[in-house]
């Protein structure tokens, strides 16, 4: 290969990885989780480049037959320039730093009939991609393909297309565990291209420090009865992190975890990665966690589950919300957004400090649910808490032909156990029985708003009332109200709040402005014990037919 291809290849092996999003410089004493993985993304983009430059300028060959791809590599060839589409007889075996380089028409290795494309067999490879595409021909019937590095660490891969590869009982694109005496290791993947591949899941990762840069996962599937997730990834610990950054997954199912299933790790999405579109048969549309924490500011919306978890599903997990959206995603039992379904661990299961949660949709809990038969006899309930954010239009949807379709029973946004109310805003939320914005056991409220709820205001100003009991709350054990604004919320009964168990108002808190069709305007009391330390001067300004501003 004459000496000005050599120089282009050097140029665009640098400029595929740097040119993708450069990275603005952050300090490693930032305590932001995304800051943290800025930084760390940054560190590994770095390292990265420069081995890249290094592999430009090493030896080079063009190849266009099966035999001399393998002396290629038998020889330990940095750069490999295919002519041609490539027929594999046998996995090509892997163990230093290599280049697959093609022209812009691109060209197909194919695996062999039910064997990877590539094993790599030793740590510390990096191997990059130039307009090569692996494709396990699965469409031609042909079950095999994928990458899989098992029992080594530290592996790279840069700009990998893998296609239509299929294992019946193995992750089918790419798979990486460490080694049993290694305590650390990182896998990183940057501007990777995973489509239309079928397995028990698609990637699977078992690393300390796992990187998903600027990559597109979508149109991939698993299995009907034994589906584990697209992207599956765990640690040891949850020190151990999985950063997703600038990244899309979507369109892809599974039975648990269509989008990503992560297990004993930490994983953060930053603000430009987007998980959408992905449906699971039963929990986690879009993310299924299990003993894990979620640090999230990117966009989980419109996913699908038909149980639990439409956006997300927390086992023994956490999900801390920065920023971001959770947004038009559905379930059918409860948390159309994030559902918990257990909390054994005794965890704050959802914190929300920013960013949206908007039209999602589900019988229980349309923005945030738990699982109450799994949970009531539990010790550690679930815990939520809101100090910020965004709560609207959740609970309902529109049909083909743009008809209104209440879906949600109770709990238009939190169908809860134990809810804290630090800020945010709850603003035109429905369902059909208790609790427009909030059904919860036990309420802790010091600040927020939380307004037009209960009822659904067409684009003519009609009014239509959903919400049976509680248009902005209802309470089943306790609630103490120190802060924060309760107003113009409409139901049957308790058009601002109803109490079944007992209730405490105290300044500055107001519920004002509050309507109900029949009885207690501001507050519907189920009796004399629910009224435990109520200033009732902080309720004015409601409407009721009986009981404008309480009932009892």
């Amino acid at each position: 290969m004459n000496k000005i291809k050599k120089i282009f290849i050097m140029i665009l092996s640098v400029i595929l990885i740097s040119s993708a999003l450069p990275l603005n410089a952050v300090y490693a004493n930032e305590l932001t989780a995304e800051a943290k993985a800025n930084y760390a993304i940054e560190k590994a983009l770095n390292k990265t480049e420069k081995l890249s430059t290094r592999l430009a300028l090493g030896s080079m060959v063009s190849i266009s037959t099966y035999s001399e791809l393998t002396a290629a590599l038998e020889a330990k060839m940095s750069n490999i320039y295919i002519l041609q589409d490539i027929n594999l007889e046998e996995p090509l075996q892997i163990d230093y730093n290599v280049s697959f380089l093609a022209d812009d028409t691109k060209v197909n290795i194919f695996a062999a009939s039910g064997k990877r494309h590539i094993l790599i067999t030793a740590s510390n490879v990096q191997i990059q991609f130039n307009n090569v595409i692996l494709d396990g021909g699965y469409e031609n019937s042909v079950k095999s393909g994928g990458i899989e590095a098992d029992g080594v660490k530290n592996i790279t891969l840069i700009s990998p297309t893998i296609q239509n590869c299929y294992s019946a009982r193995k992750t089918s694109a790419i798979y990486s565990c460490l080694g049993e005496n290694d305590e650390e290791g990182f896998f990183y993947i940057y501007n990777g291209t995973i489509n239309n591949n079928y397995g028990t899941s698609i990637i699977g990762i078992f690393a300390t420090d796992i990187i998903i840069y600027n990559s597109m996962i979508e149109n991939n599937s698993t299995p009907k009865t034994v589906g584990s997730g697209t992207l599956v990834t765990g640690g040891n610990e949850l020190t151990d992190t999985t950063s997703i950054y600038n990244s899309v997954i979507r369109n892809n199912s599974s039975i648990y975890g269509a989008g990503i299933n992560i297990a004993d790790s930490t994983l953060i999405l930053n603000k430009n990665t987007i998980i959408e579109n992905n449906t699971a048969k039963n929990y986690g549309g879009g993310i299924f966690a299990e003993y894990a924490i979620i640090e999230n500011y990117g966009k989980i919306n419109n996913n699908t589950a038909g149980q639990y978890g439409g956006g997300i599903a927390l086992k023994n997990s956490q999900f801390i919300m920065h920023d971001g959206e959770i947004c038009y995603n559905t379930s059918s039992k409860n948390g159309g957004g994030i559902s918990i379904v257990n909390n054994t661990d005794n965890l704050d299961n959802v914190i929300i400090n920013d960013g949206i949660m908007q039209g999602n949709v589900s019988e229980n809990g349309s923005a945030i649910g738990y699982d109450y038969l799994k949970n009531y006899q539990e010790i550690n309930q679930p815990r939520v808490i809101i100090n910020n954010g965004t709560f609207c239009n959740n609970g309902y949807a529109f049909d083909d032909e743009g008809n209104l379709s209440v879906i949600c029973r109770e709990g238009g946004v939190i169908y809860g156990s134990d809810v804290t109310v630090n800020g945010g805003t709850f603003e035109k939320n429905v369902c059909t029985v208790f609790g427009g914005a909030i059904y919860t056991m036990n309420l802790t409220m010091t600040d927020g708003m939380i307004q037009d709820n209960g009822f659904y205001e067409d684009e003519d100003g009609n009014i239509s009332v959903y919400t049976f009991r509680g248009g902005g709350l209802y309470i089943y054990e306790n609630a103490d109200i120190t802060g924060g604004l309760i107003y113009s919320n409409q139901a049957e009964d308790g058009g601002g709040i109803t109490a079944f168990g007992t209730l405490s108002i105290a300044a500055p808190a107001y519920v004002r402005y509050n309507t109900a069709e029949k009885s207690g305007g501001g507050v519907y009391f189920f009796g004399q014990n629910s009224i435990k330390d109520v200033d009732f001067s902080r309720i004015k300004n409601n409407t009721a037919p009986n009981g404008a501003q309480y009932y009892i």
